[in-house]
């Protein structure tokens, strides 16, 4: 039967692909289903149907996948943060290690056999204790929502339409203060937002990092300006919500500190989230943290891996294999 676009048949899901999306064949085409995974068996609608491939939507579900979970976060399928929250994390390991040796075997030319036979020695994949709140980078970006109202969060997927977030569970839980300050700072002064399609406004994104180990916060609003209005009381806000954090946690352990506040100016009309200027407002251009034993300074153009409980683990890791 030829599929033509609209049409809905059944699906059952064999394998997914490199954005998490569900791959399944009927009729000797493959199908893509954003959202379905492996063990999912599906209607499926069909949405854009090439001469050897296709890509549909779930009409609905008929028999899950014994992996398939209930999302976390509300936002998860619509903000394009996140594209496997919907698969338990056991699972999501094994999408992920599948992916590897896929590669090792299109790409490197090892054959599979030797994988499976243990000639080519293939690790499991180590994954986290806890796989959520690890981010030590946040970069959000910030536009005009309806009624006058500023948005802030992700972009939904493939496109630069933002879904407003008040929480992130894979960001620093801090974060969420200091986004809600700077909301509420740009309503209290006025401060338009960066519309994209017009060039107009001013805030264009908002950059955080957390030191996990010193707790030091940065934070850096990019700006479609050379300054800010009320720079005094945007710092103001941020120390507040760093202290209302240390205050609501009362962590023995940590003590979080405001550290570094700067604008980046950013004023072409380009999709690059960074300009090359950075001018300080507040503290130190950089924040320090560190990986084992070794200190870093990260300013707000740094490259710094963002997992930080990993990196550590995969420096250690490639470590033990070289037996230094």
């Amino acid at each position: 039967m030829e599929i033509k676009k609209n049409d809905e048949f059944e699906l059952e899901i064999t394998d997914m692909g490199n954005d998490g999306e569900g791959i399944g064949r009927y009729g000797g085409m493959a199908f893509f289903v954003k959202g379905a995974i492996t063990g999912d068996r599906i209607i499926a609608g069909a949405t854009k149907v090439n001469k050897n491939y296709g890509f549909a939507r779930i009409v609905r579900i008929l028999e899950p996948s014994p992996n398939r979970c209930e999302p976390e976060c509300s936002l998860a399928g619509r903000c394009g943060g996140c594209q496997l929250q919907h698969i338990d994390y056991a699972a999501q390991l094994e999408y992920k290690q599948k992916k590897v040796a896929d590669d090792l075997q299109r790409i490197g030319g090892i054959d599979s056999d030797r994988i499976k036979s243990g000639k080519v020695l293939f690790y499991p994949i180590i994954g986290m204790d806890d796989p959520y709140h690890y981010r030590n980078k946040g970069q959000f970006p910030v536009g005009p929502g309806a009624d006058r109202k500023v948005v802030s969060g992700f972009y939904a997927g493939h496109s630069h339409r933002i879904i407003d977030t008040d929480s992130c569970l894979l960001q620093h839980p801090v974060t969420d203060g200091i986004m809600a300050a700077i909301k509420e700072y740009i309503c209290e002064t006025g401060v338009p937002a960066y519309d994209e399609e017009t060039g107009a406004g001013i805030v264009r994104h908002v950059l955080t990092r957390v030191g996990y180990k010193t707790g030091e916060v940065m934070v850096c609003v990019v700006i479609n300006a050379e300054k800010l209005p009320k720079e005094e009381l945007l710092v103001s806000k941020l120390e507040r919500a760093v202290s209302d954090y240390n205050s609501r946690i009362n962590d023995c352990v940590h003590e979080y500190r405001l550290a570094s506040v700067s604008v980046n100016i950013n004023t072409r009309n380009t999709n690059v989230i960074m300009g090359v200027r950075c001018r300080l407002l507040y503290g130190n251009l950089y924040i320090t943290d560190y990986i084992g034993d070794v200190k870093y300074r990260i300013s707000p153009l740094s490259f710094y891996q963002v997992n930080p409980v990993q990196t550590r683990r995969l420096y250690s890791t490639a470590l033990e294999f070289a037996e230094l």
